[in-house]
C-alpha cells in the first residue's frame, strides 16, 4: 500500500528502492530523537514509542477518546489543548488519510458532547463556549454544539453573540444541505 499511495508513478523495482530508502531515513530520524523505533514485526510498519518519555499528540487523543466512561476535566483540557488549533494533519490533502481524519473526528466530537452533555451549563458557560468552539473545529454545523454555545452565551448576558451564532450555523446549514434549519432561535433557547 506504501507503494500505491506514495510511489504509483513509479515502477515497482524504483518504487520499493524509494521505499528502503526512505525507511531508512525515518529509522535514523527517529533514531536522533529516541525513545522511539520502526519495526515490521507483525507484517505492518509501527512506531513504536515510550509515551512517558516521548509526547504524541495522536497517542493522547486515542487514549482520552477510548476510554470516555472515565473522562475527567483534566482530559477534556488536554484534548481541548491537542485540538484546539483544528483538525489532524489539516496541511495534508490525500485521500487515503480521509478515513484516518474522518476517524479522529467522530473521535473527538463524540468525546467532547458526551462531555458537555453531563456538565452543567449556568455553572461555567464559558467552558461550554469553548468545547462548542473546539467541536466546531471538526464540524462547522454541530447542532448540540451551536444549542450549547448559544444557551451559554445567553446565560452570559451576550444575547447579540449568542443569535449571531445561531444566524451563522442557520447560513452554513442551509448552504449545506438546502433547506432551512427547521428551530427558531427562541427554540433552540427553550430546549432542555
Amino acid at each position: 500500500k506504501l507503494v500505491e499511495f506514495l510511489w504509483y508513478d513509479k515502477s515497482s523495482r524504483k518504487a520499493q528502492n524509494n521505499r528502503s530508502v526512505n525507511i531508512t531515513k525515518l529509522r535514523t530520524l527517529l533514531k536522533e530523537i529516541g525513545y522511539c523505533d520502526l519495526t515490521k514485526d507483525t507484517g505492518y510498519w509501527k512506531i513504536i514509542f515510550e509515551p512517558k518519555k516521548l509526547k504524541s499528540d495522536y497517542f493522547d487523543l486515542i487514549q482520552i477518546t477510548e476510554d470516555e466512561k472515565n473522562i475527567t476535566k483534566d482530559r477534556v483540557d488536554l484534548l481541548i489543548k491537542i485540538t484546539q488549533k483544528g483538525s489532524f494533519l489539516s496541511n495534508l490533502n490525500y485521500e487515503w488519510l480521509d478515513y484516518f481524519n474522518a476517524d479522529i473526528s467522530d473521535r473527538i466530537i463524540n468525546t467532547l458532547t458526551n462531555y458537555m452533555r453531563n456538565k452543567d451549563i449556568e455553572k461555567d458557560p464559558d467552558f461550554i463556549i469553548h468545547l462548542s468552539d473546539c467541536i466546531f473545529n471538526f464540524d462547522s454545523i454541530n447542532e448540540e454544539a451551536m444549542i450549547y454555545k448559544c444557551k451559554a452565551q445567553f446565560i452570559l448576558g451576550k444575547h447579540s453573540l449568542a443569535e449571531g451564532t445561531y444566524k451563522k450555523f442557520e447560513k452554513e446549514y442551509k448552504l449545506l444541505y438546502a433547506q432551512d434549519y427547521e428551530y427558531s432561535y427562541q427554540d433552540i433557547l427553550n430546549q432542555n
